[in-house]
């Protein structure tokens, strides 16, 4: 059963066509999100509601960073 107001996971979505694609870009939003830019110039934003937990991390060759 899902959470009060989520809705179940759609079967395919234009997301899908973006895995194995490069990062261009990132940027972190003034609410705490973050924004990728792809190098094929899709966009995608993720939303940070939580102040308590950690959102996302980013990991790089040389470290690991929780937001």
């Amino acid at each position: 059963m899902l959470p009060a107001g989520r809705a179940p996971a759609p079967r395919s979505s234009s997301l899908m066509g973006t895995v194995g694609t490069a990062v261009a870009g990132a940027i972190r939003t003034a609410s705490g999100g973050l924004v990728l830019t792809l190098r094929n110039g899709t966009v995608i934003e993720f939303e940070d509601d939580s102040d308590e937990f950690e959102s996302y991390s980013i990991t790089t060759p040389d470290e690991e960073i929780f937001m």
